[in-house]
């Protein structure tokens, strides 16, 4: 049996641990070449040497996915060194869990911009790639928390929710470029 994403590109943000390092190794493991990012340089370089090691290919690259000009160095370099992009997953995390009376303004802002305005920027860097080449596939890692809120999460059940219905807008808008979008929603 074949490697179901050989010769694919996958870009994977927040990939340096957890559910994010757990997709970048199994799409190397299926045959994608990826791009693994994270906040930690050596963590990073951790998961591209465990990829290589198993006989995979991956590159580090260091983004702010909360700001527009690294999501599109990311995605550039997925393109200009690998050749194209066929999967974006948006998995990046950061942010305090609180109630709103607890929360200051700065971190609400700032668990919005790695959370919901990430995976915008990172979409709206990887959409004309994959539209030019025929499709791909976004993957948005949202959250049971999207969908049934818990106490004291006021950023996380509220940007994984709205995370849930951009997946489905762009899946409606994107869909007939052959571009498939879906979220998933562990927990």
């Amino acid at each position: 049996m074949g490697k179901r994403l050989e010769g694919k590109v996958a870009v994977v943000t927040g990939s340096t641990s957890g559910i994010g390092r757990a997709s970048a190794e199994l799409f190397a493991e299926q045959g994608a070449r990826v791009v693994i990012n994270g906040r930690r340089r050596e963590l990073g370089q951790a998961v591209v040497d465990g990829i290589a090691a198993a006989g995979g290919t991956a590159s580090y690259f260091y983004a702010d996915v909360s700001k527009s000009a690294d999501v599109v160095a990311l995605i550039e370099h997925a393109v200009e060194t690998y050749g194209r992009i066929d999967v974006l997953m948006n998995n990046a995390y950061s942010g305090r869990n609180a109630g709103v009376l607890d929360l200051t303004e700065a971190e609400w802002d700032a668990s919005y911009a790695v959370m919901l305005k990430a995976p915008i920027l990172a979409c709206k860097a990887a959409l004309p790639h994959m539209i030019e080449q025929g499709g791909g596939a976004i993957v948005n890692t949202s959250s049971v928390h999207g969908i049934l809120a818990a106490r004291g999460n006021a950023p996380y059940n509220t940007f994984k929710a709205a995370l849930i219905n951009l997946t489905r807008q762009m899946a409606i808008d994107y869909g007939r470029y052959g571009v498939r979008v879906n979220a998933l929603c562990p927990g």
